[in-house]
């Protein structure tokens, strides 16, 4: 189909002009709204010549922005980009996604901040639908989906292989229904979620620190 329409709009006349005009409009510099996480700023920037958003790295709010993550080195012809996942509460440890080609699936990375270096974690490419580092950065949960069977949770301790993760939620529940998992800011607790389309939501609330089961705080 592409073949097709390039074949007949790439013969008319003043086409290029239209092209380069329209990108011109669109080439201008854009970020997002920093924030904040222990010490260090984070902001993702994209300037005129860039094609995809670069993350950025700042020292103290006086500090000079660095580049962190640039995604245009992955892939000679920019279409490879990344996601940021979650950053640990103290700055230093930053769990990030590789997208290559705009497929749905990601591998998933980790990363030390201070030495802009990737531990040697390595996830495959798979569906991942949400991470969730603890305070200390020292592990996250994560939504690992599978098209058949649905979403599960599972928690990977940094620096061990993934495929030893254990699954800490999500038995029982089918490939229709969204399940998420979420540290609360002290680390005391993990907020696990289960929607069951747009309407219909369950809470559970599970003592990290007692190890005891998830308790239902709110059902349909």
């Amino acid at each position: 189909q592409n073949q097709y329409t390039h074949a007949v709009l790439g013969a008319v006349p003043g086409r290029e002009q239209i092209r380069d005009r329209l990108t011109a409009f669109r080439r201008y510099a854009i970020e997002s709204t920093p924030f904040s996480e222990g010490s260090r700023y984070f902001v993702m920037k994209r300037a005129v010549k860039d094609d995809l958003f670069v993350l950025y790295v700042r020292e103290g709010s006086k500090g000079r922005d660095e580049v962190l993550l640039d995604p245009h080195v992955l892939s000679s012809d920019h279409t490879t980009d990344i996601a940021l996942d979650s950053i640990s509460h103290d700055g230093k440890v930053l769990v990030y996604g590789i997208r290559r080609g705009g497929g749905d699936e990601t591998e998933l990375r980790v990363m030390d901040v201070g030495t802009k270096r990737d531990f040697p974690d390595r996830f495959p490419l798979a569906l991942y639908r949400g991470v969730s580092l603890t305070p200390d950065g020292r592990g996250f949960y994560y939504a690992l989906q599978n098209r058949e069977t649905g979403v599960r949770i599972r928690f990977h301790a940094i620096g061990t292989s993934p495929d030893a993760d254990p699954e800490v939620f999500g038995q029982g529940h089918g490939p229709s229904e969204w399940v998420g998992a979420d540290v609360s800011d002290n680390g005391r607790h993990l907020l696990l979620s289960v929607s069951y389309g747009w309407a219909k939501n369950d809470l559970l609330l599970q003592d990290l620190p007692r190890k005891r089961p998830a308790v239902p705080i709110a059902q349909g």
